[in-house]
């Protein structure tokens, strides 16, 4: 598994989805997107009673990463392979780690 995700010292499960790799979207025409513009996706969902330490520990060495939306400000920190973020109360928070930018061209309908 190219991730572990620790809430609290204990290991949670990583799920796997297959996600769209392109930045844009479109309107759905019944078929789906050819699988060499998706991309695997890991998720995590964890119940949380009062605050959480949840640490990523990511396979591969990488360089950079981004943790969203930034608004939040969470308290952040990244040592070698492992991210810890602190977290305070119920969110949605996107961990691109590594942050790769696809450059997948869609082909067009005519």
């Amino acid at each position: 598994m190219k991730y572990q995700v620790l809430v609290n010292g204990s290991s949670v499960p990583v799920h796997t989805a297959r996600v769209s790799a392109l930045p844009l979207n479109k309107i759905w025409d019944g078929v789906q997107r050819p699988l060499e513009q998706t991309e695997e996706a890991y998720f995590v969902s964890f119940d949380l009673q009062d605050t959480a330490t949840m640490t990523i520990e990511v396979a591969e060495d990488f360089s950079a990463y981004e943790i969203r939306p930034k608004v939040f400000r969470l308290d952040e920190k990244r040592a070698g392979n492992e991210d810890v973020l602190n977290i305070t109360d119920v969110k949605a928070i996107n961990c691109e780690i590594p942050l790769e930018i696809k450059t997948v061209k869609p082909e067009m309908k005519q």
